[in-house]
C-alpha cells in the first residue's frame, strides 16, 4: 500500500517577514521624531547649561554658549586670547561635548581691523601706533596724556612703536621704565591690566604714586610677557641707580642711568642678567658720576667723601631667605654671607647684595648677624637696617612675645642703632593657620615621595603618557584624604622652541594632569593648574637630562 505524505504550508511567509520590516522601520522612525523633538532640545539646554557654569567657575563669565546638538560654538569678547584658547580647552572637557567652534573676540578683531584704516598710519616697515587706538578696538591706555612718555636712551625722544609682524596673530610686549629727578614714567605694550598695574604699584612704592605717569597701552593680543617677572626683580634693585631707564622687548633688554663706580654698574648689568634668564639679550650703558665730585673742596682743606650709609635687610617667607642691601666692601659682604649660610643651611637662599665702595663702612654687621639668629623661628621673620635703624617684622603670636624680641635686639646691638617693633599680632588667625600647617606639611611630604618625574606626556602634546597612570593614581589616593587642602598644579616645560608655545603647552599638561585627578574622584575646585612655561627651570637646559629635569609637572600647597 503507497502511503504519501502531506505537507503542511508555512502561515504567513514572505509577507508576513516584509510586514515586519515595515512595522520595525515604523517604529523606529517614530524614536527618532521623539528624541529629535522631544530629547535633543533638553540635551543642548542641559550641555548649555553645563559648560557656561564650568566657563564661570574658571573665571571666563563673559563668554556666550550656543549648542547644536554636542556641538559647541563660543562668541563674545573675553580679555585675551591666552583666555579665548583656555575657554576652548574647558569647553572641550565637558563631558558630552564633541566639538567647539571657538569664535571668541572674533568680533573685536574685526572692529579693530576695520578701525586701523582711520587710526594708525601704516608704512613700509607695517608699523603701528599701539597708543592710539580706539577705546572700543584691542588697546586702551591706563593714563592718556598730551606729552609723549621719554624712552631709555633720550629723555626728550618719542617713544619706540612696536613692530607688528602681518603673518603672527601676536603684538611683541614691551617696557620701558625711566626716572628722571624721582619722576618715573612707565610706557610700552601688555596684555593684561593687572600686568601694568603691578608694575605701577612696584615703581610707586620706590618714587611715590604721585610721582608716577602711566602710559603702558593694553593690548589683548600682545604676547605673554615672559619676562615680566625678571623685570619687577630689576626695578626692586635699582636704588643705587641715578635716573636709571630700563627696556625689556620680547627679544632684548636694556639697562642705564648714573652709578658711583664701574664695579656698582658691572654688578646691576649681571643681576639684571641673571633676572632675566637666558633668552634676552641683556645690555648696559651707565654714566659713572662718583659720590663726591660735586662737593666743593677749601683752599688747603682735605677732601672729605660724604658717603650714604650702608644698608642690609634679612627676610623669610615659605623657607627662603632673601638677603639683600648695600655695603662697602667685599669683606663685608663675604662676613654676612658665610654667617646666613651657617644660620640657614636647609633653606632656599637668594643672595642679592650689592657691593658699592661709595657708601660707608658698618660697623654693625655682628650685631644685625646676632639679631637675626635670635629671631629666625619667627614666622616671615625681616630684620632691616637703614640710616641708624633697625626695624623688625614678622608673625607673632603675642603683644608679648614682639615686645620682647624688640628689648632683647636693642641689647644685642649694644645701641648701635635704634631698633623699631614692627611685628604683627594675629593670635587666632595664627591658630588657625598652625593647624592647617601641620596637614599642608603632611601632604606635601607624602607628595614628595612620590616619583612625580614619571608623570610624562607625548611628545609636544598634552596627552598623558602610559607610565604617568599609575603614579597619578596615587597622587589621587593621597589627595582624596586631604579635601581641606587646595593643591596648585604647576607645568613646566625647558626652553627648547618658542617660549609662547612652551606656555601654553604646561598649562595645557597642568590641565590635563588636573582632568585625570577629577576623573578618579577629586573635586575641581579643590585643584588650581598653572602654567610656568619655562620661566622657572629646576636644571641646566644646555643638556638633554637638564632639559628632561625642566619638563616636569609639581604638586604645590
Amino acid at each position: 500500500m503507497q502511503t504519501t505524505r502531506s505537507r503542511h504550508k508555512r502561515k504567513g511567509g514572505a509577507g508576513s517577514t516584509i510586514a515586519l520590516l515595515l512595522l520595525g522601520i515604523l517604529l523606529l522612525t517614530g524614536v527618532a521624531i521623539y528624541c529629535y523633538t522631544q530629547l535633543v532640545p533638553h540635551i543642548e539646554s542641559d550641555l548649555s547649561e553645563r559648560v557656561s557654569a564650568e566657563l564661570t567657575n574658571k573665571g571666563i563669565s563673559t563668554a556666550q554658549v550656543y549648542v547644536d546638538g554636542t556641538s559647541v560654538t563660543l562668541t563674545g569678547n573675553v580679555e585675551s586670547p591666552a583666555n579665548a584658547r583656555e575657554a576652548e580647552q574647558i569647553a572641550l572637557g565637558v563631558y558630552g561635548v564633541t566639538s567647539v567652534q571657538n569664535e571668541l573676540n572674533k568680533a573685536a578683531d574685526a572692529d579693530a581691523d576695520a578701525s586701523d584704516e582711520n587710526t594708525v598710519e601704516q608704512s613700509d616697515s607695517n608699523v603701528s601706533d599701539s597708543t592710539n587706538n580706539d577705546a572700543d578696538g584691542a588697546s586702551a591706555n591706563l593714563v592718556t596724556s598730551d606729552e609723549s612718555p621719554a624712552t631709555l636712551s633720550d629723555p626728550d625722544a618719542q617713544p619706540d612703536t612696536p613692530v607688528v609682524d602681518s603673518e603672527s596673530p601676536w603684538t611683541p610686549s614691551t617696557l620701558e621704565v625711566t626716572v628722571k629727578d624721582d619722576k618715573a614714567t612707565l610706557s610700552g605694550v601688555l596684555p593684561e591690566t593687572t600686568m601694568a598695574l603691578r608694575v605701577e604699584s612696584v615703581v610707586a612704592e620706590k618714587y611715590g604714586k604721585d610721582n608716577v605717569k602711566n602710559t603702558i597701552s593694553i593690548v589683548p593680543t600682545a604676547s605673554p610677557p615672559s619676562w615680566l617677572e625678571g623685570a619687577i626683580t630689576i626695578i626692586e634693585r635699582i636704588d643705587n641707580i641715578a635716573n636709571p631707564s630700563l627696556r625689556v622687548s620680547d627679544k632684548a633688554a636694556t639697562l642705564g642711568g648714573s652709578v658711583s663706580s664701574e664695579t656698582l654698574g658691572a654688578q646691576q648689568l649681571s643681576a639684571a642678567k641673571r633676572a632675566l634668564g637666558n633668552d634676552l639679550e641683556v645690555s648696559g650703558t651707565f654714566a659713572i658720576i662718583p659720590r663726591d665730585s660735586e662737593l666743593p673742596a677749601p683752599e688747603n682743606t682735605p677732601r672729605e667723601a660724604k658717603k650714604r650709609p650702608a644698608s642690609l635687610r634679612v627676610e623669610s617667607h615659605n623657607n627662603t631667605i632673601r638677603l639683600t642691601g648695600t655695603v662697602s666692601s667685599v669683606e663685608e659682604a663675604e662676613t654676612i654671607r658665610f654667617d646666613l649660610a651657617e644660620l640657614f643651611e636647609t633653606a632656599d637662599y637668594k643672595d642679592e647684595l650689592i657691593i658699592d665702595d661709595s657708601v660707608s663702612s658698618a660697623d654693625w654687621i655682628s650685631e644685625a648677624l646676632t639679631v637675626t639668629n635670635n629671631v629666625r623661628d619667627v614666622a616671615n621673620f625681616s630684620v632691616s637696617i637703614n640710616s641708624g635703624q633697625m626695624m623688625l617684622s614678622g608673625d607673632v603670636t603675642s603683644r608679648e612675645r614682639g615686645k620682647t624680641l624688640a628689648e632683647n635686639a636693642t641689647k644685642l646691638t649694644n645701641n648701635k642703632l635704634d631698633v623699631v617693633n614692627n611685628y604683627s599680632v594675629n593670635q587666632a588667625e595664627l591658630v588657625i593657620e598652625s593647624r592647617e600647617e601641620v596637614r599642608a606639611r603632611e601632604l606635601s611630604q607624602k607628595l614628595s615621595a612620590l616619583d612625580t618625574s614619571k608623570i610624562t606626556f607625548n611628545p609636544g602634546s598634552a596627552e598623558l603618557a602610559a607610565d604617568a597612570i599609575e603614579v597619578l593614581d596615587t597622587v589621587a589616593a593621597t589627595i582624596a584624604n586631604y579635601s581641606d587642602q587646595v593643591i596648585e598644579i604647576s607645568g613646566h616645560t625647558d626652553s627648547s622652541g618658542d617660549s609662547v608655545i612652551n606656555l601654553e603647552l604646561s598649562k595645557k599638561r597642568a590641565m590635563a594632569v588636573r582632568d585625570y585627578l577629577v576623573s578618579k574622584g577629586l573635586p575641581d575646585s579643590q585643584l588650581r593648574p598653572i602654567g610656568y612655561g619655562e620661566s622657572n627651570p629646576v636644571a641646566d637646559n644646555s643638556t638633554p637630562a637638564g632639559r628632561a629635569a625642566n619638563r616636569r609637572i609639581e604638586f604645590n600647597l
